[in-house]
């Protein structure tokens, strides 16, 4: 019970901290004054949003007493980071007009990266780095080639549910559609039997008729 009430302090403290750093933005207040908020946006920029995104999807999380399920929704909320890290990646390498190739950046990949990351779109100093830094150790071949993979690899865990969903629906429908198609012929092949039969009971009585005539 102890450890109960201690976990939902701290989740309220969580969330607190959380209101009181983006409330803090909207007035003059004691993070604002000493320069919190410049040291976050010199060093982080716009990808402030992404850890934004993170932190408060993960209050949800706090919520959630099935085990399973918040495993779930915990994985969910790590690809869909992994995703938004890996499109900001690729949206650089393609402006940037970085070849497909197997070749490393040089002085020139890393002055424009630098001028478009940090200047132009203000993604903050760690993220123009650590960009400077990847295209520079790793050939652009495979970074392309990791991105791409890291985007389906989320995607998939992400839509995973929806996805099953999705599939489950179409195969119903076409058993549905082939059920009904199947039934229909039926009742075709039953209504063309019985105007077979009363075609020949027809004709029996004509022919009981002629003999009676006879």
């Amino acid at each position: 019970m102890k450890r109960f009430s201690i976990l939902v302090q701290l989740r309220f403290i969580y969330i607190y901290i959380v209101m009181y750093l983006v409330i803090g933005l909207l007035y003059e207040s004691y993070l604002k004054k000493i320069g919190f908020y410049l040291f976050i946006d010199t060093y982080l920029g716009k990808s402030i949003f992404i850890i934004l995104m993170l932190t408060i999807t993960n209050i949800y999380s706090f919520f959630i007493k099935c085990k399973r399920k918040k495993m779930v929704y915990n994985t969910r909320v790590f690809f869909l980071l992994i995703l938004s890290i890996s499109v900001v990646l690729l949206y650089f390498m393609h402006i940037l007009d970085i070849p497909f190739k197997e070749e490393l950046g040089n002085k020139d990949n890393v002055k424009k990266a630098i001028e478009l990351i940090f200047y132009e779109k203000k993604f903050g100093l760690i993220m123009t780095f650590l960009f400077s830094l990847m295209i520079t150790k790793i050939k652009f071949l495979y970074i392309y080639l990791t991105l791409y993979v890291l985007v389906f690899i989320s995607l998939f865990f992400i839509a995973a549910k929806g996805t099953r969903k999705m599939i489950t629906n179409i195969i119903r429908a076409r058993r549905l559609k082939k059920r009904m198609e199947q039934e229909r012929k039926a009742l075709q092949e039953q209504i063309r039997l019985m105007e077979i039969i009363e075609e020949k009971e027809k004709q029996k009585r004509e022919e009981i008729k002629n003999d009676i005539g006879i």
